[in-house]
């Protein structure tokens, strides 16, 4: 099993938890959680740890319809103001070999900044 937790970082007040598996269903009820409790036009800023299925559910629920100019069909895309980044561990065996952010949505700046707002 795994506690699955959202928290804001600004008042440290939990937005959603949940415990379950570590799979993609999992983590589309959690972010679905998350986006249910904040304003419908609020796409806040997110880090996690290195699992992939955070990113799917993301892009999944911060995403829009966009017209584009000599196409027929609107794209889907992900939101600009998306804003995401993961803290990844590298282990060998047990050891904690290395550590590294990554980031998957916006830029590490933007991100650096609302962190910095709220720290």
């Amino acid at each position: 099993m795994w506690v699955w937790t959202a928290q804001d970082a600004q008042s440290k007040a939990w937005l959603a938890w949940q415990v379950g598996k570590r799979t993609q269903a999992d983590a589309h009820r959690m972010v679905h959680r998350v986006k249910a409790v904040l304003a419908a036009d609020c796409v806040p800023g997110f880090t996690s740890d290195g699992l992939q299925q955070y990113f799917y559910a993301l892009t999944a629920h911060y995403e829009e319809w966009v017209e584009q100019a000599g196409r027929r069909k609107a794209v889907w895309q992900v939101l600009p103001t998306l804003l995401y980044g993961q803290f990844r561990k590298l282990k060998v065996g047990r050891k904690l070999k290395h550590v590294y952010t990554k980031m998957l949505c916006g830029s590490r700046e933007e991100l650096e900044l609302i962190l910095q707002v709220w720290d």
